[in-house]
C-alpha cells in the first residue's frame, strides 16, 4: 500500500511535466484549509528493565529477543496553512500542518530470562497528535497542481505500562503501574495533486512518509506494593504513513489567467 502511494505520486509528477502548455490559474497566495485521512504508525525498539538483576546486568537480560514493534492504524484531522507562489508554469510554497489521530498501539510481552518468576508486560503508546513543515515543489497543469513535498515532522506520543507479577505458587503476584511521553523530531517526504475547483477553493488528496526518529519512553510509576516503579524503558523508532484529502482557501483576487510563457 505504501510503496503503491509513493509510485502514484511519482507517476502524478512526470504526467505533470510532460503536459502540454497553456493558459494556466493562478495558484499564488496565502491559503487556509483542513484535511482528513487514515495512517499507519510503528513503534519499533527495545525492551529494557533492570528489575529483578543487579545493576551490572544487561538491560535486556530478561528477554530472549528485546527487540519488538508495536503497530496500529486509524483515522485522523486537522488543519493546515501555507503560501505558494506561481513563477510561469511551476509553483513552489511552504505548508505546516497538525493533525490528530486516534492511533493506539497495545501489546503484551512476557519475559522469559531470570525466571521461575514472569513479568507480563502490556505497552499501550498512543500517537496523540502530529504536524510538519513542509515545501512544495508544484507544476501546473490547468486546473491540476502535481506537486512533491518534504521538510521537518514532530509528534506527541503518550505511554502507559500495566506489569503483571507472576511468581511461582505459593507466593502472590499483583500488577504495577506506570506512564511516560515523549515528543518525536524527524523529517517526512511525500507527493499529491491539488485540484481548483472554484476561484478561491482547491481540493487536494495527498500521501506522506513521516519518520519521527528514536525516542526513550521512561516508564515511572507505582508498584503493587506501593513502592517506586522506574525499571523500565522502551527506546523506539517512530514511523507514520498517511494518506489524507483537504479543502483549501485561497485568500487574496480571484484567478486569472497566467500564461506559461
Amino acid at each position: 500500500m505504501r510503496m503503491l502511494c509513493i509510485a502514484c505520486a511519482a507517476a502524478i509528477v512526470a504526467t505533470a511535466t510532460a503536459a502540454q502548455a497553456g493558459p494556466e490559474t493562478n495558484w499564488s497566495g496565502i491559503y487556509v484549509g483542513a484535511h482528513a485521512g487514515y495512517a499507519w504508525a510503528d513503534w519499533d525498539g527495545t525492551l529494557t528493565t533492570t528489575a529483578g538483576c543487579p545493576s551490572s546486568c544487561p538491560q535486556d537480560a530478561s528477554y530472549t529477543n528485546p527487540y519488538r514493534s508495536l503497530s496500529d492504524e486509524g483515522w485522523l484531522g486537522g488543519l493546515q496553512a501555507g503560501y505558494n507562489l506561481q513563477m510561469h508554469g511551476i509553483v513552489v510554497g511552504i505548508e505546516g500542518d497538525i493533525s490528530w489521530s486516534d492511533i493506539d498501539a497495545t501489546a503484551t510481552f512476557d519475559t522469559d530470562k531470570n525466571g521461575p518468576a514472569v513479568w507480563s508486560k502490556k505497552h499501550d503508546i498512543s500517537l496523540d497528535y502530529f504536524g510538519t513543515v513542509r515545501a512544495r515543489l508544484g507544476v501546473v497543469t490547468g486546473s491540476l497542481l502535481p506537486y512533491v513535498t518534504g521538510g521537518l515532522a514532530w509528534g506527541k506520543t503518550n505511554a502507559d505500562l500495566a506489569v503483571a507479577y507472576i511468581p511461582p505458587p505459593p507466593q502472590l503476584g499483583g500488577t504495577s503501574y506506570a506512564s511516560g511521553d515523549a515528543t518525536h523530531v524527524g523529517w517526512t517526504i511525500g507527493g499529491g495533486v491539488e485540484w481548483k475547483v472554484a476561484s478561491n477553493w482547491s481540493i487536494k488528496a495527498e500521501y506522506l512518509h513521516i519518520d519521527l526518529g528514536k525516542e526513550q519512553y521512561a516508564f515511572v510509576g507505582k508498584v503493587f506494593n506501593g513502592a517506586p516503579f522506574d525499571t523500565d524503558s522502551f527506546p523506539a523508532d517512530l514511523t507514520v504513513d498517511t494518506v489524507r484529502v483537504g479543502l483549501n482557501y485561497k485568500f487574496g483576487s480571484r484567478d486569472e489567467p497566467v500564461p506559461l510563457k
